[in-house]
């Protein structure tokens, strides 16, 4: 993401060979260098804003299924409060250094209520901490659930007095491991008895689609 183009004519990122790259910015951001990136073959999307939100629902549209956000501060800032973040992995370094805040544009004037991460898990990368965990939506970003009478209201057929609906769609609900976009990996055999690994139930089923014999389960 720039939204000036103000960037290097000489950066690895515009060999294409390994791997493509697609560069987003804001319209009509030098005309110029987005010719220099398309002689690159380097994939330039132009938006009317610049913005985390809209960019994920593009590639969204293309077909990818997670993306890694590597962010400095202001950019860590404006992706969380859209709400995009479903995991974060935030390194410790054993440095003492004078800095302002990790993260800014949360509009977040004290230290509470902060934003808590589920299912912490901590690892060491080098002389660096590793602490990860799924980052549940911003509040007031959060799309509102009906309580059960309303939910009654909505659906007469619901019953008020049965057991409580599980909510399971997000990895970040409270039965998110339930769902298949959760980071659990399954092992399903083909039919020469090999098991194949998948990162998630999603990442089977998007190949199933595709491939009907692929895995060898129905």
């Amino acid at each position: 993401m720039s939204q000036s183009l103000n960037l290097p004519e000489d950066a690895n990122l515009w060999d294409v060979t390994k791997a493509h790259t697609v560069v987003a910015t804001q319209r009509g951001a030098r005309r110029s260098f987005q010719k220099f990136l398309a002689s690159k073959g380097v994939k330039v999307v132009e938006l009317e804003i610049l913005n985390p939100r809209d960019l994920t629902k593009h590639l969204h549209d293309r077909g990818y299924l997670s993306i890694l956000w590597e962010c400095e501060r202001t950019l860590a800032g404006s992706a969380i409060s859209a709400s995009i973040i479903h995991k974060v992995k935030a390194f410790v370094a054993p440095k003492i250094i004078s800095a302002p805040s990790a993260v800014c544009g949360l509009k977040m004037a004290e230290m509470t209520p902060p934003l808590n991460l589920l299912d912490v898990c901590f690892g060491q990368i080098g002389p660096d901490m590793l602490i990860s965990g799924f980052l549940q939506p911003i509040p007031e970003l959060t799309p509102v659930i009906p309580s059960m009478d309303e939910t009654s209201a909505i659906d007469p057929t619901i019953n008020p007095h049965e057991s409580s609906i599980l909510f399971f769609c997000k990895t970040w609900d409270p039965h998110g491991a339930l769902s298949n976009f959760s980071p659990h990996p399954i092992q399903i055999p083909d039919e020469s008895g090999n098991y194949t690994t998948w990162p998630t139930v999603e990442h089977y089923y998007q190949v199933r689609m595709g491939s009907p014999v692929v895995g060898g389960a129905e």
